[in-house]
């Protein structure tokens, strides 16, 4: 799989041999919220304080995956774009992370999607405020 990209808050997770890219987007916060019955923040909570269930792990971690490959029309965003759920599960448990060690790496992830994350430099971001011209 491609590397991580930092600026879009991407984390690279090594499942069986290959790096997946989770990536945050708009489509998949709004996917692992409904399928999670959480909001981002309170599963970024969650997930510091190590209190996500397994199947909200595997959620977020497909959700994110799939999320990557939908912008990629290669054979790496094909599969991306295909995980199941249920088996990012299971290579999950069997990760070298482990459930624990993917549940502190989709800490890290859904805090920088909720609080607008740092910059490439690995500083935080300054809180501005945006107005946007296009109707909602």
């Amino acid at each position: 799989m491609s590397k991580a990209n930092d600026t879009r808050g991407e984390v690279s997770l090594k499942l069986e041999g290959e790096e997946f890219v989770l990536r945050p987007s708009w489509d998949a916060i709004n996917e692992l919220e409904r399928e999670c019955g959480d909001s981002v923040v309170a599963l970024a909570q969650r997930a510091y304080a190590g209190s996500l269930r397994s199947g909200e792990v595997a959620c977020i971690a497909a959700a994110c995956i799939r999320a990557w490959g939908r912008d990629h029309d290669d054979d790496q965003g094909r599969i991306a774009r295909n995980v199941q759920t249920d088996r990012v599960g299971r290579l999950i448990m069997d990760s070298e992370l482990g459930l624990a060690g993917v549940q502190g790496l989709l800490a890290v992830l859904l805090s920088l999607a909720s609080t607008g994350g740092y910059t490439p430099s690995g500083e935080r971001k300054a809180a501005t405020k945006k107005a946007t011209t296009a109707a909602a």
